[in-house]
């Protein structure tokens, strides 16, 4: 099985959700996370999640001698902006894998080998989970100089890292190195082959549904590593991700977590646009 390591960088406190997080990651023992934080190690500390701790100052210096950018970040929400960097920036903390990604905090994991094949991994040399841009909240690479250096191939990337604003470079000018579109004049800029396939996982987003209905499904159940919602039957989901939610409905709640992360691979979890709530 070839072996893939997903990176995570956040600064600031955790999440409520971060323990239910976690124990998605927990039930996918075949991919490993590298986390990188300031934060104080949460209760659930999965073995397939390996924890770096440093300050956003500290890893701010690490990533302007990686790369030679004079990348000086006001928030911790910069970080997005140089994600297609964190391969090259923590290459010795992936080098024995052969495939590395990078991702939110704001999903639930479902059963990823059963999307992420030997195959696929071992034929693409990115793996996006959206069809029409490179997904920031989940990106996978095979691990080689090419892919870990491939945010130089666009000529803003120097000028997008050293921005004070956010510029969404991970998802847009980083995007076009990989995506299949593009004219003659932009195709010695791309790294192929690229498989960039919508994986219907942004609930409550501009996009339609699987079903081309404009109303995503708002009621989604994880047990032991298993995603489902319920519109869709048995069908298995790679994530969820509720960015959409958690800025709205999840802030507005007294209290959005009302499970125990402890129980919740037997119990099951709900996640609604009210937050997280045990049983399916």
């Amino acid at each position: 099985m070839r072996s893939l390591a997903l990176i995570v960088v956040w600064f600031g406190p955790w999440p409520v959700w971060i323990n239910l997080y976690l124990e998605s990651c927990k039930w996918n023992p075949t991919v490993d996370w590298l986390l990188v934080t300031d934060q104080p190690l949460p209760s659930n500390r999965p073995a397939n999640v390996r924890f770096l701790q440093t300050n956003m100052q500290q890893f701010s210096a690490r990533l302007r001698r990686a790369t030679g950018a004079d990348f000086q970040p006001s928030r911790a929400y910069k970080f997005c902006d140089v994600k297609p960097a964190f391969g090259h920036v923590l290459e010795q903390e992936i080098a024995a894998y052969a495939n590395w990604g990078y991702g939110d905090l704001d999903v639930i994991y479902g059963d990823l080998r059963r999307f992420y094949t030997d195959e696929l991994l071992s034929t693409y040399a990115c793996i996006s989970s959206h069809a029409h841009i490179l997904a920031g909240h989940l990106a996978v690479f095979e691990n080689s100089p090419r892919t870990r250096g491939a945010y130089r191939r666009r000529l803003e990337w120097k000028a997008a890292f050293e921005n004070g604003e956010n510029t969404s470079y991970d998802e847009g000018g980083f995007g076009k190195v990989f995506m299949p579109r593009g004219g003659i004049l932009q195709y010695p800029f791309k790294i192929r082959p690229a498989l960039f396939i919508e994986q219907h996982s942004t609930v409550d987003s501009e996009l339609p549904w699987l079903d081309g209905q404009p109303i995503h499904p708002q009621r989604w159940t994880w047990r032991q590593g298993h995603l489902t919602n319920d519109r869709d039957g048995d069908r298995e989901f790679l994530y969820l991700h509720f960015m959409y939610w958690q800025r709205s409905r999840f802030n507005a709640a007294a209290d959005p977590v009302q499970i125990d992360w402890e129980t919740m691979a037997d119990d099951g979890l709900t996640v609604t646009p009210d937050g997280f709530r045990r049983g399916s």
